[in-house]
């Protein structure tokens, strides 16, 4: 059995500095793009005019564009050799929230939303950053493509607020796409509330995932001075969501974490009347998929009971609108993204990103068995957050999707900008290795092509979770280079025969 190990990555913290001097693009009007976009923001699925201003920009650099994937979705392919293919992502998508930041450049916007009811429109997610940033990322790795190899995938994602963005891509066919491979890794990042200047990665559990229901309680309507002839469903949805409260206290393991939420409660038009139903909205977050499908199947028996208690005549209608899966960072990303994070930007700027029980369909972009890693980056004035700090107000800073929200634009474009440079291409003077191994046993190794392979011991952790794998830790050995650190690699038990297959992901620094 053979496989190919993908080509290693060598280069120095020093070089990256010195390409991103020579080729950052100028800011200012990156700038003025963001603002443009801060004040033209656009609803999930309607983002055409958005799409349009990252469409026409990956042409200007002569990338490969595919648009309209999943609904408005784009992506670019830069094939610049041989090599890994990196994706990296950001979002379209805005808010149905009313901007209060009185910025010179705050969103005043009204849409219809896909329910037909107008809104104000404002990117509280930081969505604009994430977009400029890799728009700004791309110009610059495209100037600098003579110092790197292999192909850039720079993908714009719809409608990732209602969590269908990234199914919706992959579903319409997106690695299908002429000219569009499967990434090796995929890479997001997100602005918070955090110190601009800082960055927070973590391998494990990152963001929660989450399931959203519309539900619609039944009732018998008709006038509020005749209450006896009426089933109110108004009682019956207040019972309701008195009662999902105690899903987290009276039912999941105190170790384990879960939210269950009632985001809406829709009922009638007028006082005089009890109306014929009531509709909720009812989110559910979790990290665990086990833990999630626990509390889902508590809030369906919930309603159904409820109901009943009332004497409702008909079942109650629970519809799923969004379901998103658990972001779990994977350390073969996480670890060479810190370990670069940490060369370029310095130990003192990265910090361990706790999991937070926010959601994101960002996952779903990673093909089976593919590395992914999501980071965060700060964005909140020093002086503002050095403020609230002092005061002791610091959960009083607002954050995303608060009609507050508002990034100050520099450094953090340029953060954001040199976060995505430094892991999408190679720098200058970088080997272009790859080797060959056939693996003959758990510590036997042929070599194939002028390297040698060696097990030289077992990790503190394994990293792999599947009774039919064991993971050890093996170095390579290569003519004329100074030796590789030692990495995690899986030896995986082959059903066929009984040889062991070398499966590695291999991404140095």
């Amino acid at each position: 059995m053979r496989i190919w190990a993908p080509n290693l990555r060598c280069g120095k913290a020093e070089k990256i500095v010195q390409l991103l001097n020579r080729f950052r693009p100028e800011l200012s009007p990156y700038e003025d793009v963001y603002k443009r976009i801060h004040q033209n923001p656009e609803l999930s699925r309607q983002e055409l005019q958005t799409s349009r201003i990252a469409s026409d920009h990956l042409r200007a650099l002569n990338f490969s564009v595919h648009e309209g994937i999943g609904g408005y979705g784009v992506v670019g392919v830069l094939d610049n050799g041989p090599g890994r293919t990196i994706l990296l992502r950001a979002e379209l998508d805005a808010l149905p929230v009313l901007e209060k930041t009185g910025l010179p450049y705050a969103s005043r916007k009204l849409m219809v939303d896909t329910d037909g009811k107008e809104k104000p429109v404002m990117h509280a997610c930081g969505h604009d950053m994430h977009i400029v940033a890799l728009m700004g990322a791309a110009a610059l790795l495209h100037a600098a493509k003579e110092h790197w190899q292999g192909r850039l995938l720079i993908l714009f994602q719809p409608d990732e607020e209602r969590g269908g963005g990234a199914r919706a891509m992959v579903d319409g066919g997106l690695y299908g796409l002429e000219g569009v491979p499967k990434p090796d890794f995929v890479l997001a990042q997100h602005i918070v509330n955090n110190k601009v200047g800082t960055l927070q990665i973590g391998s494990g559990y990152s963001l929660a995932g989450k399931r959203t229901f519309r539900i619609t309680i039944p009732g018998r309507g008709g006038h509020v001075g005749s209450p006896q002839d009426c089933i109110d469903p108004v009682i019956t949805a207040c019972h309701t969501v008195v009662r999902l409260q105690t899903i987290v206290s009276r039912e999941i393991n105190p170790n384990d974490t879960a939210i269950v939420t009632c985001g809406s409660i829709r009922a009638g038009d007028t006082p005089n009347v009890i109306p014929d139903n009531a509709e909720l909205t009812v989110d559910v977050r979790a990290y665990s998929p086990e833990v999630l499908s626990k509390a889902v199947h508590a809030v369906k028996r919930i309603v159904k009971a409820e109901c009943d208690a009332s004497g409702a005549e008909a079942e109650p209608e629970i519809r799923e609108i969004e379901h998103v899966p658990p972001l779990i960072n994977d350390l073969r990303a996480v670890s060479p993204v810190e370990e670069q994070f940490k060369a370029f930007f310095g130990e003192h700027s990265v910090e361990a990103m706790k999991p937070d029980m926010a959601s994101d369909d960002f996952s779903i972009l990673a093909p089976v068995g593919v590395p992914y890693a999501y980071w965060t980056l700060g964005s909140t004035d020093p002086r503002v957050w050095d403020g609230f700090e002092k005061d002791g107000r610091l959960h009083e800073l607002p954050g995303n999707h608060s009609p507050l929200f508002s990034p100050v634009i520099e450094p953090t474009l340029k953060h954001g900008i040199e976060a995505l440079e430094t892991l999408g291409g190679k720098n200058e003077g970088q080997p272009n290795v790859g080797v060959s191994v056939e693996v003959l046993g758990d510590d036997e190794a042929k070599v194939l092509d002028g390297a040698g392979v060696k097990r030289v011991g077992e990790p503190e952790e394994d990293l792999y979770y599947h009774s039919s794998q064991r993971t050890f830790l093996v170095q390579l050995i290569f003519p004329n280079i100074s030796p590789v650190p030692p990495f995690a690699c899986r030896f995986m038990s082959s059903h066929r025969t009984s040889e062991h297959i070398l499966a590695a992901q291999l991404a140095f620094h």
